[in-house]
């Protein structure tokens, strides 16, 4: 029987820093045991097809959230402007400040890649598609709007790298400030 002391929301965000931080090949079941506070028997009792599916239903967690709080956003009607703040503020929120790195990078890896591509390139597809509506909203045209959504991602990815890379989470902050000024209304 598995191990009901902890809740599968609480098993998957445990699972969910053990997969950022080390990734896909990296993650052994012995860490992820005890991120999880689990027997490996247990995890395997809730995961029946082990570290892949683990890896999935975190995937699928975070995509979940980033629908509710960004893609849900981006896709609005309401103030452009509006949306713009309240989907960065969660953007910084889901990063953590740029303290936690993203988990599509993490599970850009070798075999990570390898088991998730299509999983990955959708949720990058949203990602642009989210960005380009914003574009569009503040009166880009289609091809400024995706060009400008390819930047956006192009930017926060690689401020997560260079700021947890150089140990100054202010890049990452002013990555998004920046981001932010780039969407004004067309005048």
């Amino acid at each position: 029987m598995a191990n009901l002391k902890y809740s599968q929301n609480e098993v998957i965000q445990s699972l969910l820093e053990v997969f950022r931080k080390v990734g896909y090949d990296g993650a052994s079941l012995q860490q992820l045991a005890n991120a999880t506070g689990l027997k490996k028997s247990s995890l395997y009792h809730r995961f029946p097809n082990g570290k892949k599916q683990m890896a999935e239903e975190v995937l699928k967690a975070v995509n979940d959230w980033v629908k509710e709080n960004i893609f849900g956003l981006l896709h609005g009607t309401s103030n452009p402007a509006s949306r713009r703040d309240q989907v960065f503020s969660n953007i910084i929120e889901l990063y953590a400040e740029g303290k936690t790195p993203c988990i599509l990078g993490s599970l850009c890896t070798e075999s990570g890649l390898d088991h998730f591509s299509p999983l990955i390139q959708d949720a990058f597809d949203d990602w642009l598609s989210g960005f380009t509506k914003l574009g569009i909203d503040f009166g880009l045209t289609d091809s400024d709007a995706k060009q400008l959504a390819e930047e956006v991602i192009i930017k926060i990815q690689g401020s997560l790298v260079v700021s947890r890379g150089v140990k100054n989470h202010q890049i990452f902050l002013r990555a998004i400030e920046s981001l932010k000024d780039s969407y004004k209304m067309k005048e």
